[in-house]
């Protein structure tokens, strides 16, 4: 347990320091600012309140759930595989006094810490900018902030997962986000022409969340978090199958 947990850190330092993450997170923080001004800009010309002042981070974070936040974690997954493939330095954790499995579950783990990083970044900044626009009014949503947030880290995390499992049958870093984009995009179309089946595919789990914050309880969300459970076990065991069969 210490090995894996010393890995995944080392794992999400790498990741948190590369160039291109603090791009990403900056670019969060920019977000919730700009649709913020914008809100501000629509509601002084128009009259038109766009989001209730408790509501704000939610708002944000709605807006990403469906595409954006899903496309991060394809991102991640192939950073923590296909880019290490690739670049051959995969073949220095192999030289680790660690196990494949302890390799492959420390990645996950770290793509799971930055994705918390992130959203971290985007509920924070919502809120700030909320507190700005509204004032004492936007901790009146503090509730539903905790449990979207954490829902979606829920649901982002088995996106990675699943993510995980196909950019590891990859061997280039554009080809497994090309491949992970176009299905996620083919399962958002499935689902539209194919509602019989719409709440068994990933795409539709992304609000899974909300009967929590609309009242209807924990009952009502369990089924949509069950799947997301099989989901996770299903793909980290065949990903961690291929894993432990690549060779430098």
């Amino acid at each position: 347990m210490n090995k894996l947990i010393t890995f995944s850190v080392d794992e999400y330092k790498k990741l948190l320091y590369q160039k291109k993450t603090k791009v990403i997170i900056s670019l969060f923080v920019i977000y919730a600012m700009a649709i913020g001004i914008a809100s501000l800009v629509i509601e002084n010309n128009t009259g038109v309140k766009i989001v209730a002042p408790g509501r704000f981070p939610v708002f944000i974070l709605e807006l990403l759930t469906g595409f954006i936040l899903p496309a991060l974690t394809v991102y991640i997954s192939s950073e923590l595989y296909t880019a290490e493939f690739k670049d051959g330095t995969i073949k220095n954790l192999f030289a680790l006094p660690v196990t494949k499995s302890i390799i492959y579950l420390g990645k996950i783990l770290a793509g799971a810490a930055l994705t918390a990083t992130c959203l971290l970044a985007l509920g924070i900044s919502g809120l700030l900018v909320s507190i700005v626009i509204n004032g004492t009014a936007a901790f009146a949503g503090i509730g539903s902030l905790f449990v979207s947030y954490f829902g979606a880290f829920i649901f982002l995390t088995a996106v990675l997962m699943i993510v995980s499992f196909f950019t590891l049958t990859t061997g280039s870093p554009n080809m497994a986000i090309a491949m992970n984009l176009l299905i996620w995009l083919v399962l958002g179309v499935a689902g539209t022409f194919l509602t019989s089946v719409r709440q068994l595919l990933p795409v539709s789990f992304s609000g899974w969340y909300q009967p929590l914050i609309n009242g209807a309880g924990l009952t009502a969300a369990l089924p949509a978090f069950l799947y997301m459970l099989s989901y996770c076990i299903i793909f980290a065991v065949a990903g961690l199958t291929i894993f432990e069969r690549k060779e430098v």
